[in-house]
């Protein structure tokens, strides 16, 4: 892991808080870098402009937003891999794998607090990051190239440098909402009022 990822992966999870903004950080950050460019810019806004996620009620908010972007990433996945050789096809999906776990996507699904009542298929934690691997994986296989996968990434690692040396706003990754900015975990929250969970914000009104 280079220095550019390290500075994108939340820091180890604790209990409580410290495990929701593990999740908070992969849903609302993460994956929708990886949703904007695979070209699913409606489900990337809907995750980023999702409320912080400080409990677990938060978590299972996040949920319909989290697998309507796992559907649709899915779609993409399909779509584009169906189009590629064999031997393209299992790269990219190798290399999507790698590049969501490089960032700290994995770590950050099994530091994410579990939810009541839902099961591993249905866990929102699992859901977004299926739907980053799925949208990574897309990436590369429209592009026919493997390693297009790491192009969210590096462009929320450039984005990510700043005063707080820690995790902005994925909106240079393909036109995510500032709106739903997310600092780096255990950061007190900077965006400005946020819209509904899994709905995008209206535009403001245009001043003279």
């Amino acid at each position: 892991m280079n220095q550019e990822q390290k500075n994108l992966a939340p820091a180890t999870a604790g209990t409580g808080l410290e495990a929701c903004l593990q999740f908070d950080w992969l849903a609302r950050a993460l994956t929708p870098a990886f949703l904007a460019a695979a070209g699913l810019e409606g489900e990337a806004r809907d995750l980023a402009n999702c409320p912080r996620v400080t409990d677990r009620a938060g978590v299972r908010a996040v949920q319909p937003a989290a697998h309507s972007a796992k559907r649709a990433a899915m779609a993409a996945w399909e779509s584009a891999g169906n189009t590629a050789e064999n031997g393209l096809r299992g790269a990219c999906w190798d290399a999507a794998l790698a590049a969501v776990d490089d960032a700290g996507g994995k770590a950050a699904r099994d530091a994410a607090p579990s939810v009541d009542g839902t099961g591993w298929g249905s866990d929102p934690a699992h859901a977004a990051y299926w739907a980053s691997v799925y949208a990574a994986a897309a990436t590369g296989a429209r592009d026919a190239d493997p390693g297009a996968a790491r192009t969210a990434l590096s462009a929320l690692a450039e984005h990510s440098r700043g005063p707080a040396a820690g995790l902005g706003t994925p909106s240079q990754a393909g036109g995510v909402s500032a709106q739903g900015a997310v600092p780096a975990p255990g950061r007190p929250a900077s965006a400005p009022g946020r819209a509904a969970c899994g709905k995008s914000p209206r535009p403001a009104p245009r001043t003279r």
